[in-house]
């Protein structure tokens, strides 16, 4: 057990670590699960978009079929990554921005040709 001294006595006090370290845990943890709650809320609506997203690339590509267009805009792609980059607040960086936008448009290119 620790000792402290007390700032208005000569005496001192015990101060049980072991408890405030544990209380510190508890505090963690019920912050973690808080978290981990909102992290689990942020993915259900991710995947709510991401295939609210798909089924807007699937209508693209059935144009794009009947048109005799190429799956592939690369113009398009660049153009919507600058975009994003320019809009980015972080803390995610631009190069992880084209990298999460790279994954999106290589999922909806395997969708369109999967309709071809």
């Amino acid at each position: 057990m620790a000792f402290v001294k007390d700032s208005g006595d000569e005496g001192r006090e015990p101060v049980n670590k072991q408890a405030s370290q544990d209380k510190g845990i508890v505090e963690n943890l019920r912050s973690m699960s808080a978290l981990r709650e909102e992290m689990n809320r942020i993915n259900a609506q991710m995947l709510h978009l991401l295939n609210e997203r798909a089924r807007v690339a699937v209508e693209i590509g059935e144009i794009k079929k009947r048109q005799n267009l190429p799956i592939v805009d690369e113009k398009r792609e660049r153009e919507i990554i600058a975009k994003m980059q320019e809009e980015n607040q972080g803390p995610v960086t631009d190069e992880q921005v084209a990298l999460f936008f790279g994954n999106l448009f290589q999922i909806a290119k395997e969708l369109q040709a999967d309709r071809r």
